[in-house]
């Protein structure tokens, strides 16, 4: 994709954002070049271009007739915007050479992940390619909206997962007193079980009643609703918070320290207008 294409792509936002789905017209200001960022690994900001050309030819075609509160076209014209953001704006350029200088020591802890790749193709892309790739996805999803548990209280979120296990098990308890003893298998369609392999998995035998326990026991030990990075949904900039918090999580898994400077830095192209200097994000960290 050349620069002029991916020009156009850029202006076709800024001209549609607002009108087609919505999308601040603040986020498509920091777009300041439509210059790919030299510090992008070729492939992959190749890669992020054409997508963006693709879903905005898609959203053309939509036309007029996509209301702005469609959720489903709002987010994947977000990721667009912030994925033209992130391969083009001037301040990307420090994380992205910072980032691929760390990627390029973590290569040979990789080398077994990339090689067991093999088969589908992945080999032909250069391993600090998929390296810089995963950080691209690590950022877009912490733009993200926080997942439903991150939005309640910690008493809530309590009950609530409480209250899932205790449905699951009274769901299971009344299938049993009625009789009902159907399992996956008995559910599919005779087409499907003619599409099984001769050493099907024994759980399509099992009586659904037996599985939902097994899934309460197996939420009732893992306790996933704790696995929040805040307790305190309501604290003013969550999304800004939310997106700190995720990132030194896993820069802290994948380099072994928090790089809250570089998080600063992401944090500036994104949140233009909140402080986010390097002690504002390490405040963050420390009020949950």
């Amino acid at each position: 994709m050349t620069h002029d294409e991916l020009e156009k792509a850029l202006e076709y936002i800024t001209n549609n954002a607002d009108k087609n789905v919505g999308i601040r017209a603040r986020e498509i200001t920091k777009v300041t070049s439509g210059k790919i960022l030299d510090s992008v690994e070729p492939f992959m900001s190749d890669l992020i271009s054409r997508w963006i050309v693709t879903g905005l030819e898609d959203i053309a075609k939509c036309g007029q007739s996509i209301p702005d509160t469609a959720p489903m076209t709002l987010n994947l014209s977000n990721d667009l915007v912030r994925s033209a953001i992130l391969i083009t704006h001037p301040d990307m350029d420090a994380v992205w050479l910072r980032i691929n200088r760390r990627n390029k020591k973590r290569i040979n802890v990789q080398q077994a992940h990339l090689v067991s790749q093999s088969e589908t193709g992945l080999s032909e892309l250069s391993e600090p390619y998929m390296l810089a790739h995963d950080y691209y996805l690590i950022i877009i999803q912490a733009l993200c909206e926080p997942n439903y548990w991150e939005k309640l209280s910690p008493s809530k979120r309590e009950n609530e997962y409480n209250e899932l296990i205790s449905d699951l098990q009274k769901t299971s308890a009344t299938l049993l007193k009625v009789g009902f003893r159907d399992s996956p298998f008995d559910l599919m369609t005779t087409i499907k079980r003619d599409q099984l392999e001769t050493n099907v998995d024994g759980f399509l035998f099992k009586p659904l009643s037996s599985l939902l326990d097994m899934y309460a026991e197996k939420l009732k030990s893992e306790q996933r609703h704790m696995d929040t990075l805040t307790d305190r949904p309501n604290l003013q900039n969550k999304d800004y918070r939310y997106f700190v918090r995720y990132m030194e999580k896993y820069h802290t898994a994948s380099f072994g320290i928090p790089l809250h400077e570089i998080i600063s830095i992401i944090a500036g192209v994104f949140f233009p207008d909140l402080e986010v200097s390097l002690e504002s994000v390490r405040s963050s960290l420390r009020n949950q």
